[in-house]
């Protein structure tokens, strides 16, 4: 129990009582019409924690959302580098590497035998006279193919077998184009000096240069079957 002031006369009375004995005010009357009357401070309050709580809510699944979307960007970024870095190693896979040799290989390899190809259609004509004319640029054509096929590069294959099959190959193919130079170089010194014996030594200079030749592209087929190069790769029609 509590004393209270009444709101009438301003004596003290005790909150229990109905009615003011010094007045007669009705106490609890009066209470409940000031409790009915007086607006409830715990309402709006209550209220604004509410719409504040939502508040942080949305914005933390914005923050939420804006984050996903970095990763999924940063992941999508990320798939694209290791597209990129996938597609940069199989540029130096062993089958591009070695069909990237092959057709520098193979294309010096015309060349040089369209030079060659051309003096011994001369040299089995008969024509002796227009052969030694057009020896000695043959000589020198040939030597400079065959200096450049010397200095190709041969690729570092993973696969170890098929890049001791290169570098067989490219052996007997540089042989092979030593001595279609010798060939030329051979009848320059036959047309000095016709004997028997150098004639026939530019014969056996042509019976060389084929076999290592054809030995030397059997090599170079074999890496490229263990490599997976198909023929028409390396000679499109």
């Amino acid at each position: 129990m509590a004393l209270i002031t009444c709101p009438e006369c301003k004596g003290s009375v005790s909150d229990s009582i109905d009615s003011c004995p010094h007045c007669g005010y009705k106490i609890k009357q009066s209470q409940a019409k000031e409790i009915n009357t007086n607006p409830k401070i715990g309402e709006p309050l209550m209220v604004i924690v509410i719409i504040f709580a939502l508040i942080c809510l949305i914005g933390y699944s914005s923050s939420l959302t804006s984050k996903k979307e970095t990763i999924q960007t940063s992941l999508s970024d990320g798939k694209e580098t290791v597209v990129e870095t996938v597609n940069e190693i199989s540029v130096k896979s062993d089958h591009d590497l070695c069909l990237s040799f092959s057709k520098d290989l193979t294309n010096k390899l015309k060349a040089l035998d369209i030079k060659y190809d051309a003096f011994r259609t001369i040299l089995n004509s008969g024509d002796d006279i227009y052969a030694i004319e057009v020896a000695p640029a043959i000589d020198m054509g040939i030597l400079k193919l065959k200096d450049e096929i010397d200095v190709i590069e041969i690729p570092d294959l993973k696969n170890k077998v098929a890049k001791q099959e290169l570098i067989e190959a490219k052996e007997q193919l540089s042989t092979s184009c030593l001595y279609k130079w010798s060939v030329a170089h051979d009848f320059i010194e036959y047309s000095k000096n016709p004997s028997p014996f150098n004639f026939v030594q530019v014969k056996k200079d042509m019976e060389r240069a084929q076999d290592e030749y054809v030995n030397g592209m059997v090599k170079l087929a074999s890496a490229q079957v263990m490599v997976g190069i198909k023929a028409k790769e390396v000679n499109p029609k």
